[in-house]
């Protein structure tokens, strides 16, 4: 016989979007900096980094927030450098990453400045937990090996932590841009250890002006612009093991050419496959478009160059392009004035080619303006991908959008704040542990004061259906779960609050409460009463189920959903959907 326990269900329309989080201020104070955020996300870890320079008496200084794999509550931020001058810090997108039970932030700050210097001096700065961000080692400096004096233009950030969990095994790369006395220079710092010892510096370029980096396990693709008088150049670099060895010479991505703009490249890899994009003047020599160039064979050979996007050509102005590989397919994204020319609205667009670069596919994200396109993506056994973007620089808000089958397709996209701040600038993280998506953002709130925001959403979601009195009937839906659960059996947790469990150990946390109405909605899925399969399409049902007539009425109820495979291996798992009892 099937147990029976008390629920009740209200009529709604089904979700067009997964539902997102509430917004919450980890920078408490309103004291962030401008165009300064990261994100990252592993394993029961999320973390926000910024700049602030309203903590701490006024001073600059770098802070971290953390929260665990699903990214719900953040712990108040704690400071991670020592500069005792209050000079002015600066991170790069990429400044925060996370591998196994390692955590690392990167910044630069001019702490060490000399006054009178012909260059404004700052020094790169690295702080590491081996405990998940719990708790941080003493902030170390990376000598780049220059004399001084010296600044850090731009840094690129990444670590590969070759399958362990041990953080003295995670090798951190770091690409450093740095402006010198006579012009800049591209250096490449490696450690092996999880940052304790590192290599002598590599020297890669003189009078680079961007720099980007892509790494694929034990390879590192770089990628660089250089002026040249009136003329600009793309130029490309490998290696194979790390960073230890480099190609003789860089690879000429593009012609030296006035044509050809710095500032807006990117290049992106996964096993042979190696994308690298820029911007250029069309052939009428007005508005950027986008070139892309695509490798099959790991970096060895590109293809010809290929302008990607519908927008008329040398009439629109092209932003901020971004690229992604996913499972052989290369993902685009950018921004364009299409809708408006010569004026200043821009909406987001992605392009997906399976055919190393010959064929794209073009889709729109934004559904009004879109700038600033971030992804993330589930892994090399996931199809699911990530896309946020900002909306316009004032009044603004972050939007995101989500694919299913490696960016070919779309879903419509969805707002993620839930604030009426005015959004600046949008990171985002993917968590595999969860499937979860983890978005911070810079809002400007009503007294003009710039805060860190942290929130984000799942893709697949859980919906109760049906306008249920005592003795009716009701069912639950679910949607958006990845292409690889189709098939999969799934099922229903219900509880009267939230908490943090699970049912085996080790097992995710589902949010929910351990009460003895979980336990009585566990027992119904294990009789099959509240479970079903995922379907194609990533959607799916529940059997009908009469609701007792003995109910209390005006209770809150809160459910979750998720999907296993054999040997109970876990599949996705929803957010916490919170739905009234009538």
């Amino acid at each position: 016989m099937i147990d029976s326990f008390a629920l009740a269900l209200v009529l709604v329309a089904e979700p067009q979007a997964p539902p997102t989080r509430s917004a919450v201020t980890v920078d408490a104070t309103g004291g962030s900096a401008y165009g300064q955020l990261a994100a990252a996300s592993g394993g029961d870890f999320s973390g926000v980094l910024w700049v602030s320079g309203h903590l701490d008496g006024g001073r600059s200084g770098v802070y971290l927030s953390r929260s665990d794999g699903r990214g719900v509550d953040w712990a108040d931020p704690i400071r991670l450098d020592g500069d005792p001058t209050g000079s002015v810090a600066r991170i790069a997108g990429d400044a925060l990453q996370v591998a196994g039970n390692g955590v690392y932030a990167l910044w630069s700050d001019g702490r060490n400045a000399i006054p009178g210097n012909s260059v404004m001096e700052s020094d790169l700065w690295l702080a590491v937990s081996t405990d998940g961000g719990a708790t941080w080692g003493p902030e170390r400096r990376l000598d780049p090996g220059l004399h001084k004096p010296f600044s850090v233009m731009e840094s690129t950030f990444a670590v590969d932590s070759l399958g362990t969990a041990d953080p003295a095994d995670d090798h951190l790369l770091v690409a450093a841009l740095l402006a010198t006395a006579g012009g800049s220079e591209l250096r490449f710092l490696a450690s092996r250890d999880g940052g304790r010892h590192w290599e002598p510096p590599r020297p890669m370029a003189a009078g680079a002006a961007d720099v980007r980096m892509s790494v694929d396990g034990p390879r590192v693709h770089l990628l660089w612009s250089e002026h040249h008088g009136f003329d600009h150049q793309w130029l490309y670099q490998r290696s194979e093991d790390g960073g230890r060895h480099w190609l003789p010479q860089p690879v000429p991505i593009t012609q030296r050419s006035p044509e050809v703009l710095t500032g807006a490249g990117a290049v992106a890899a996964e096993g042979p496959v190696v994308a690298v994009a820029w911007t250029e003047h069309g052939a009428t020599g007005l508005g950027p478009v986008l070139r892309v160039r695509v490798s099959g064979d790991g970096g060895r050979h590109f293809g010809v160059p290929t302008l990607v996007g519908n927008y008329p050509a040398g009439r629109a102005a092209v932003r901020s392009p971004t690229l992604l590989v996913d499972r052989g397919t290369t993902v685009a994204a950018w921004s364009d004035n299409r809708a408006a020319l010569d004026q200043d609205f821009f909406q987001a667009f992605a392009a997906a080619s399976r055919d190393l670069g010959h064929t794209w596919f073009e889709s729109p994200l934004s559904p009004g303006e879109g700038r600033e396109v971030q992804f993330a993506r589930g892994g090399p056994e996931r199809s699911q991908l990530v896309a946020v973007w900002t909306t316009s620089l004032f009044q603004g808000h972050v939007e995101a959008s989500i694919s299913r089958d490696g960016g070919l397709h779309w879903s419509p996209g969805f707002r993620v704040n839930d604030r009426p701040d005015h959004v600046l600038l949008a990171r985002v993280a993917w968590n595999a542990r969860y499937d979860n998506a983890v978005v911070a953002w810079l809002g400007v709130n009503s007294i003009q004061r710039i805060r860190s925001m942290a929130g984000g959403f799942r893709p697949q979601w859980v919906h109760p259906e049906g306008f249920l009195t005592p003795g009716g009937i009701g069912w639950f839906s679910i949607g958006g779960f990845p292409r690889r659960d189709e098939g999969l059996p799934f099922g229903v947790l219900i509880s009267a609050g939230t908490g943090h469990w699970g049912p085996a150990h080790g097992f995710r946390d589902t949010g929910l409460l351990h009460d003895p109405l979980l336990e009585g909605s566990y027992r119904l899925l294990q009789q099959g009463a509240l479970n079903g399969t995922v379907l194609p399409g990533g959607i799916g049902t529940t059997p009908p189920l009469t609701i007792p007539p003995a109910l209390a009425r005006g209770k809150p109820l809160f459910c979750a959903a998720v999907a296993w495979g054999s040997a109970g291996r876990p599949g996705a798992l929803t957010d916490v959907v919170e739905f009234a009892l009538n």
